[in-house]
């Protein structure tokens, strides 16, 4: 995610079904690249890590 520039892009506008691993749900107020991150008890994202 370090290459996105603009960081008022909505890249998760109208991905309103969305549950990180951790629960965190979908937030229409936050739909940049600010949630685009593993879903922890510590860092809320809308991402799931998937154990191989």
């Amino acid at each position: 995610m370090s290459n996105v520039i603009d960081t008022t892009d909505s890249i998760f506008s109208g991905c309103t079904s969305l549950v990180g691993g951790n629960g965190t749900v979908f937030d229409s107020t936050k739909k940049d690249k600010t949630m685009a991150v593993i879903d922890t008890s510590t860092t809320p994202g809308y991402l799931t890590l998937k154990q191989a």
